[in-house]
Protein backbone atom coordinates (compact mmCIF):
# COMPACT_ATOMS: atom_id res chain seq x y z
CA UNK A 1 0.00 0.00 0.00
CA UNK A 2 1.59 3.34 -0.98
CA UNK A 3 2.24 5.75 1.86
CA UNK A 4 1.63 8.88 -0.23
CA UNK A 5 -1.46 9.56 -2.32
CA UNK A 6 -1.25 11.15 -5.75
CA UNK A 7 -4.21 13.40 -4.97
CA UNK A 8 -3.00 16.90 -4.09
CA UNK A 9 -5.51 17.54 -1.32
CA UNK A 10 -5.20 19.24 2.04
CA UNK A 11 -8.14 19.18 4.45
CA UNK A 12 -10.43 18.31 1.55
CA UNK A 13 -9.19 21.19 -0.67
CA UNK A 14 -7.91 20.23 -4.11
CA UNK A 15 -4.58 22.06 -4.30
CA UNK A 16 -4.22 21.41 -8.02
CA UNK A 17 -7.15 23.75 -8.74
CA UNK A 18 -6.51 26.18 -5.90
CA UNK A 19 -4.81 28.73 -8.16
CA UNK A 20 -7.70 28.73 -10.61
CA UNK A 21 -10.24 29.06 -7.82
CA UNK A 22 -8.38 32.02 -6.39
CA UNK A 23 -8.29 33.69 -9.82
CA UNK A 24 -12.04 33.12 -10.27
CA UNK A 25 -12.73 34.56 -6.83
CA UNK A 26 -10.64 37.63 -7.67
CA UNK A 27 -12.46 38.07 -10.98
CA UNK A 28 -15.84 37.88 -9.26
CA UNK A 29 -14.67 40.40 -6.68
CA UNK A 30 -13.31 42.75 -9.35
CA UNK A 31 -16.66 42.72 -11.22
CA UNK A 32 -18.66 43.86 -8.20
CA UNK A 33 -20.06 47.39 -8.75
CA UNK A 34 -18.66 48.84 -5.53
CA UNK A 35 -15.27 47.24 -6.21
CA UNK A 36 -15.16 48.52 -9.79
CA UNK A 37 -15.36 52.09 -8.49
CA UNK A 38 -11.90 51.71 -6.97
CA UNK A 39 -10.37 50.54 -10.26
CA UNK A 40 -8.56 53.10 -12.43
CA UNK A 41 -10.34 54.44 -15.51
CA UNK A 42 -8.90 56.00 -18.66
CA UNK A 43 -10.31 58.27 -21.38
CA UNK A 44 -10.72 56.52 -24.73
CA UNK A 45 -11.33 58.04 -28.18
CA UNK A 46 -14.09 55.95 -29.78
CA UNK A 47 -14.62 55.93 -33.54
CA UNK A 48 -18.27 55.13 -34.24
CA UNK A 49 -20.80 55.15 -37.07
CA UNK A 50 -23.90 57.04 -38.04
CA UNK A 51 -25.98 55.37 -35.33
CA UNK A 52 -23.23 55.92 -32.81
CA UNK A 53 -21.13 59.01 -33.67
CA UNK A 54 -17.55 59.50 -32.57
CA UNK A 55 -17.09 60.44 -28.97
CA UNK A 56 -15.15 60.07 -25.74
CA UNK A 57 -15.68 57.38 -23.16
CA UNK A 58 -14.29 56.23 -19.88
CA UNK A 59 -13.14 52.62 -19.74
CA UNK A 60 -12.58 50.40 -16.73
CA UNK A 61 -11.48 46.87 -17.42
CA UNK A 62 -14.16 45.44 -19.72
CA UNK A 63 -16.71 48.19 -19.03
CA UNK A 64 -17.21 51.22 -21.28
CA UNK A 65 -19.01 54.35 -20.02
CA UNK A 66 -19.93 56.91 -22.64
CA UNK A 67 -19.14 60.46 -21.65
CA UNK A 68 -22.21 61.76 -23.50
CA UNK A 69 -24.37 59.62 -21.25
CA UNK A 70 -22.58 60.61 -18.06
CA UNK A 71 -21.94 64.35 -18.16
CA UNK A 72 -22.21 65.55 -21.73
CA UNK A 73 -18.51 66.05 -22.45
CA UNK A 74 -14.96 65.94 -21.16
CA UNK A 75 -11.73 67.89 -21.68
CA UNK A 76 -9.43 64.95 -20.82
CA UNK A 77 -7.04 63.94 -23.60
CA UNK A 78 -7.55 60.34 -24.72
CA UNK A 79 -4.95 57.80 -23.61
CA UNK A 80 -6.29 55.03 -25.84
CA UNK A 81 -8.37 54.56 -28.96
CA UNK A 82 -11.22 52.19 -29.78
CA UNK A 83 -13.40 51.23 -32.73
CA UNK A 84 -17.09 50.54 -32.24
CA UNK A 85 -18.40 47.89 -34.64
CA UNK A 86 -21.63 48.74 -36.48
CA UNK A 87 -24.69 46.78 -35.49
CA UNK A 88 -24.99 45.14 -38.95
CA UNK A 89 -21.60 43.48 -38.46
CA UNK A 90 -22.41 41.95 -35.06
CA UNK A 91 -24.72 39.10 -34.09
CA UNK A 92 -26.17 39.78 -30.63
CA UNK A 93 -27.73 37.08 -28.44
CA UNK A 94 -29.05 37.10 -24.88
CA UNK A 95 -28.82 33.87 -22.89
CA UNK A 96 -30.64 33.04 -19.67
CA UNK A 97 -28.32 30.86 -17.59
CA UNK A 98 -28.35 29.81 -13.94
CA UNK A 99 -25.77 31.25 -11.58
CA UNK A 100 -22.44 29.47 -12.05
CA UNK A 101 -18.72 30.01 -11.70
CA UNK A 102 -16.87 32.18 -14.26
CA UNK A 103 -15.16 29.13 -15.72
CA UNK A 104 -18.43 27.24 -16.17
CA UNK A 105 -20.09 30.35 -17.60
CA UNK A 106 -17.31 30.77 -20.14
CA UNK A 107 -17.69 27.13 -21.23
CA UNK A 108 -21.47 27.45 -21.59
CA UNK A 109 -21.19 30.60 -23.72
CA UNK A 110 -18.42 29.06 -25.84
CA UNK A 111 -20.62 26.03 -26.57
CA UNK A 112 -23.51 28.28 -27.60
CA UNK A 113 -21.22 30.31 -29.87
CA UNK A 114 -19.93 27.17 -31.57
CA UNK A 115 -23.49 26.11 -32.29
CA UNK A 116 -24.85 29.49 -33.42
CA UNK A 117 -21.91 31.17 -35.17
CA UNK A 118 -22.30 31.47 -38.96
CA UNK A 119 -18.52 31.82 -39.34
CA UNK A 120 -15.75 29.28 -39.32
CA UNK A 121 -13.93 28.55 -36.12
CA UNK A 122 -10.83 30.48 -37.27
CA UNK A 123 -12.92 33.51 -38.30
CA UNK A 124 -15.26 33.61 -35.29
CA UNK A 125 -14.69 36.34 -32.72
CA UNK A 126 -17.00 36.56 -29.77
CA UNK A 127 -17.33 38.13 -26.34
CA UNK A 128 -19.94 38.24 -23.60
CA UNK A 129 -20.93 40.11 -20.45
CA UNK A 130 -23.23 38.88 -17.71
CA UNK A 131 -25.82 41.02 -15.98
CA UNK A 132 -28.39 40.41 -13.32
CA UNK A 133 -32.09 40.65 -14.21
CA UNK A 134 -32.80 42.24 -10.83
CA UNK A 135 -34.54 40.95 -7.75
CA UNK A 136 -33.59 37.81 -5.89
CA UNK A 137 -33.62 35.58 -8.97
CA UNK A 138 -30.74 33.12 -9.41
CA UNK A 139 -30.97 33.39 -13.22
CA UNK A 140 -28.35 35.52 -14.98
CA UNK A 141 -28.69 37.22 -18.35
CA UNK A 142 -25.64 36.93 -20.59
CA UNK A 143 -25.28 39.25 -23.59
CA UNK A 144 -23.19 37.61 -26.33
CA UNK A 145 -21.76 39.35 -29.44
CA UNK A 146 -20.46 37.31 -32.39
CA UNK A 147 -18.57 38.65 -35.42
CA UNK A 148 -15.85 37.59 -37.84
CA UNK A 149 -12.18 38.51 -37.97
CA UNK A 150 -12.46 39.85 -41.52
CA UNK A 151 -15.22 42.25 -40.56
CA UNK A 152 -13.22 43.52 -37.58
CA UNK A 153 -10.09 44.05 -39.67
CA UNK A 154 -12.16 45.86 -42.30
CA UNK A 155 -13.66 48.14 -39.64
CA UNK A 156 -10.22 48.91 -38.26
CA UNK A 157 -8.93 49.87 -41.71
CA UNK A 158 -11.99 51.97 -42.43
CA UNK A 159 -11.95 53.83 -39.11
CA UNK A 160 -8.18 53.97 -38.53
CA UNK A 161 -7.70 57.43 -40.05
CA UNK A 162 -10.20 58.89 -37.54
CA UNK A 163 -8.14 57.75 -34.52
CA UNK A 164 -4.99 59.30 -32.99
CA UNK A 165 -1.83 58.14 -34.68
CA UNK A 166 0.39 55.58 -32.96
CA UNK A 167 -2.40 53.96 -30.96
CA UNK A 168 -3.42 50.34 -31.42
CA UNK A 169 -7.22 50.58 -31.23
CA UNK A 170 -9.44 48.34 -29.19
CA UNK A 171 -12.60 46.74 -30.61
CA UNK A 172 -15.99 47.13 -28.94
CA UNK A 173 -19.52 46.15 -29.92
CA UNK A 174 -22.94 47.29 -28.69
CA UNK A 175 -25.10 44.63 -27.02
CA UNK A 176 -28.61 44.95 -25.60
CA UNK A 177 -27.85 47.21 -22.64
CA UNK A 178 -24.08 47.52 -22.61
CA UNK A 179 -20.99 47.79 -24.77
CA UNK A 180 -18.82 44.65 -24.83
CA UNK A 181 -15.09 44.51 -25.54
CA UNK A 182 -13.83 41.95 -28.09
CA UNK A 183 -10.44 40.78 -26.88
CA UNK A 184 -7.33 40.13 -28.93
CA UNK A 185 -6.59 43.61 -30.28
CA UNK A 186 -5.22 46.77 -28.65
CA UNK A 187 -6.57 46.30 -25.15
CA UNK A 188 -3.53 44.46 -23.76
CA UNK A 189 -1.51 47.63 -23.19
CA UNK A 190 -4.35 49.25 -21.26
CA UNK A 191 -5.11 46.11 -19.23
CA UNK A 192 -1.43 45.78 -18.31
CA UNK A 193 -1.43 49.38 -17.13
CA UNK A 194 -4.58 48.77 -15.12
CA UNK A 195 -3.00 45.68 -13.56
CA UNK A 196 0.04 47.71 -12.52
CA UNK A 197 -2.14 50.42 -11.04
CA UNK A 198 -4.22 47.83 -9.20
CA UNK A 199 -1.04 46.37 -7.78
CA UNK A 200 0.09 49.79 -6.62
CA UNK A 201 -3.36 50.49 -5.22
CA UNK A 202 -3.43 47.17 -3.42
CA UNK A 203 0.08 47.79 -2.12
CA UNK A 204 -0.98 51.19 -0.85
CA UNK A 205 -4.03 49.69 0.86
CA UNK A 206 -1.87 47.01 2.47
CA UNK A 207 0.66 49.62 3.62
CA UNK A 208 -2.13 51.77 5.09
CA UNK A 209 -3.62 48.70 6.78
CA UNK A 210 -0.20 47.74 8.12
CA UNK A 211 0.37 51.27 9.43
CA UNK A 212 -3.09 51.31 11.01
CA UNK A 213 -2.43 47.91 12.61
CA UNK A 214 0.97 49.13 13.84
CA UNK A 215 -0.63 52.30 15.18
CA UNK A 216 -3.30 50.27 16.96
CA UNK A 217 -0.74 47.80 18.31
CA UNK A 218 1.73 50.47 19.48
CA UNK A 219 0.10 51.09 22.92
CA UNK A 220 -0.11 47.36 23.55
CA UNK A 221 3.50 46.91 22.45
CA UNK A 222 4.59 49.75 24.71
CA UNK A 223 2.78 48.21 27.67
CA UNK A 224 4.34 44.85 26.87
CA UNK A 225 7.83 46.36 26.66
CA UNK A 226 7.30 48.23 29.92
CA UNK A 227 6.17 45.02 31.61
CA UNK A 228 9.20 43.19 30.25
CA UNK A 229 11.49 45.99 31.44
CA UNK A 230 9.86 45.95 34.88
CA UNK A 231 10.33 42.18 35.09
CA UNK A 232 13.99 42.51 34.08
CA UNK A 233 14.57 45.26 36.65
CA UNK A 234 12.84 43.20 39.31
CA UNK A 235 15.01 40.21 38.44
CA UNK A 236 18.16 42.36 38.67
CA UNK A 237 16.99 43.84 41.99
CA UNK A 238 16.25 40.37 43.32
CA UNK A 239 19.70 39.18 42.26
CA UNK A 240 21.38 42.22 43.83
CA UNK A 241 19.52 41.89 47.15
CA UNK A 242 19.71 38.12 47.41
CA UNK A 243 22.53 38.22 49.99
CA UNK A 244 20.75 40.89 52.03
CA UNK A 245 17.51 38.92 51.96
CA UNK A 246 19.35 35.77 53.02
CA UNK A 247 20.99 37.58 55.94
CA UNK A 248 17.67 39.12 56.92
CA UNK A 249 15.98 35.72 56.90
CA UNK A 250 18.79 34.32 59.04
CA UNK A 251 18.43 37.27 61.43
CA UNK A 252 14.67 36.76 61.62
CA UNK A 253 15.21 33.05 62.34
CA UNK A 254 17.72 33.90 65.11
CA UNK A 255 15.33 36.47 66.53
CA UNK A 256 12.55 33.89 66.58
CA UNK A 257 14.90 31.44 68.31
CA UNK A 258 15.83 34.04 70.91
CA UNK A 259 12.16 34.90 71.39
CA UNK A 260 11.30 31.24 71.87
CA UNK A 261 14.21 30.91 74.33
CA UNK A 262 13.02 33.97 76.25
CA UNK A 263 9.51 32.53 76.38
CA UNK A 264 10.87 29.28 77.77
CA UNK A 265 12.98 31.25 80.26
CA UNK A 266 9.97 33.29 81.33
CA UNK A 267 8.00 30.10 81.85
CA UNK A 268 10.78 28.45 83.85
CA UNK A 269 9.85 27.92 87.52
CA UNK A 270 12.28 28.75 90.34
CA UNK A 271 12.22 25.49 92.25
CA UNK A 272 14.07 26.93 95.23
CA UNK A 273 11.46 29.66 95.64
CA UNK A 274 8.71 27.05 95.50
CA UNK A 275 10.47 24.96 98.16
CA UNK A 276 10.92 28.07 100.32
CA UNK A 277 7.24 28.88 99.88
CA UNK A 278 6.17 25.40 100.95
CA UNK A 279 8.46 25.57 103.99
CA UNK A 280 7.08 28.96 104.98
CA UNK A 281 3.38 28.29 104.45
CA UNK A 282 2.84 24.70 105.54
CA UNK A 283 2.19 24.28 109.30
CA UNK A 284 4.73 22.63 111.59
CA UNK A 285 2.59 19.49 111.93
CA UNK A 286 2.86 18.86 108.19
CA UNK A 287 5.68 16.74 106.80
CA UNK A 288 6.44 16.76 103.07
CA UNK A 289 7.63 13.40 101.77
CA UNK A 290 7.84 14.07 98.01
CA UNK A 291 7.79 17.14 95.75
CA UNK A 292 7.43 16.72 91.98
CA UNK A 293 7.67 19.45 89.29
CA UNK A 294 6.25 18.89 85.82
CA UNK A 295 6.28 22.15 83.89
CA UNK A 296 4.06 24.49 85.86
CA UNK A 297 2.39 21.60 87.70
CA UNK A 298 3.33 20.94 91.32
CA UNK A 299 2.59 17.66 93.10
CA UNK A 300 3.21 17.35 96.87
CA UNK A 301 2.86 14.14 98.88
CA UNK A 302 3.09 14.18 102.69
CA UNK A 303 1.52 13.74 106.15
CA UNK A 304 -0.44 16.33 108.11
CA UNK A 305 -2.68 16.57 111.17
CA UNK A 306 -5.10 18.83 109.26
CA UNK A 307 -4.84 18.48 105.50
CA UNK A 308 -7.69 20.89 104.81
CA UNK A 309 -5.87 23.64 106.70
CA UNK A 310 -2.74 23.07 104.63
CA UNK A 311 -4.80 23.29 101.43
CA UNK A 312 -6.44 26.49 102.68
CA UNK A 313 -3.12 28.12 103.50
CA UNK A 314 -1.60 27.22 100.12
CA UNK A 315 -4.69 28.48 98.23
CA UNK A 316 -4.21 31.94 99.77
CA UNK A 317 -0.62 32.25 98.57
CA UNK A 318 0.03 34.23 95.38
CA UNK A 319 1.68 32.16 92.70
CA UNK A 320 -0.33 29.03 93.48
CA UNK A 321 -3.54 28.37 91.56
CA UNK A 322 -6.04 25.55 91.53
CA UNK A 323 -4.82 23.99 94.73
CA UNK A 324 -6.70 20.72 95.15
CA UNK A 325 -6.56 17.19 96.45
CA UNK A 326 -6.82 14.84 93.45
CA UNK A 327 -7.36 11.79 95.66
CA UNK A 328 -8.96 11.00 98.98
CA UNK A 329 -7.10 11.71 102.21
CA UNK A 330 -6.24 8.58 104.25
CA UNK A 331 -5.10 8.32 107.84
CA UNK A 332 -1.97 6.39 108.71
CA UNK A 333 -2.41 3.78 111.45
CA UNK A 334 1.13 4.16 112.77
CA UNK A 335 1.34 7.95 113.09
CA UNK A 336 -2.36 8.89 113.27
CA UNK A 337 -1.64 11.59 110.60
CA UNK A 338 -3.48 12.15 107.34
CA UNK A 339 -1.70 11.01 104.19
CA UNK A 340 -2.43 13.40 101.28
CA UNK A 341 -1.48 14.13 97.71
CA UNK A 342 -1.78 17.79 96.76
CA UNK A 343 -1.65 19.36 93.32
CA UNK A 344 -1.34 23.03 92.29
CA UNK A 345 -0.58 25.16 89.24
CA UNK A 346 2.45 27.44 89.54
CA UNK A 347 2.33 31.00 88.21
CA UNK A 348 5.62 31.85 86.40
CA UNK A 349 4.93 35.55 86.86
CA UNK A 350 5.32 35.09 90.65
CA UNK A 351 7.41 31.98 91.06
CA UNK A 352 9.39 32.07 87.83
CA UNK A 353 13.09 32.71 87.51
CA UNK A 354 12.48 36.03 85.75
CA UNK A 355 10.22 37.17 88.62
CA UNK A 356 13.24 37.21 90.93
CA UNK A 357 15.25 39.18 88.38
CA UNK A 358 12.47 41.74 88.03
CA UNK A 359 12.20 42.05 91.82
CA UNK A 360 15.95 42.68 92.02
CA UNK A 361 15.75 45.29 89.25
CA UNK A 362 12.88 47.08 91.02
CA UNK A 363 14.70 47.06 94.36
CA UNK A 364 17.87 48.40 92.77
CA UNK A 365 15.86 51.13 90.99
CA UNK A 366 14.08 52.21 94.25
CA UNK A 367 17.11 51.70 96.51
CA UNK A 368 15.23 49.41 98.94
CA UNK A 369 16.63 45.99 99.69
CA UNK A 370 14.54 43.06 98.71
CA UNK A 371 12.85 41.25 101.64
CA UNK A 372 14.09 37.67 101.84
CA UNK A 373 11.54 34.94 102.16
CA UNK A 374 10.86 33.91 105.76
CA UNK A 375 12.02 30.46 106.59
CA UNK A 376 9.13 28.39 107.93
CA UNK A 377 9.19 25.16 109.89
Amino acid sequence: MPLLSSDAKLFGIDLSTLGGQLREAWQQLAHLPWMRRFMPRFPVKVAGWESRPDGMAWVRGDRLEWVQRANGGTTASPDYAAVLLPSEQVLVRTLRLPAMSPKALHGAVQLDVQMMSPFTEEQTLWAYAARSPGGASSVRLVDVVITSRDQVEGALKEQGYRLPAGMAPEVWADAVTQTIMITGFGEQRRLAREARQRIWLLTGVLVVAALAAALAATPTAQLYLRAEDANAQFARLTQATRDVVTKRQALVAEAESVSALMDRRNQQIDHLRVMALLTRVLPDDTAVQRVQFKGDKLTVQGLSDDTSEAVRLLSKEPGLRDVRLPSAVTRSSRTSKESFTLEATLDPAVLGVHAMDEAKDESEATGTPSVPAKEGA
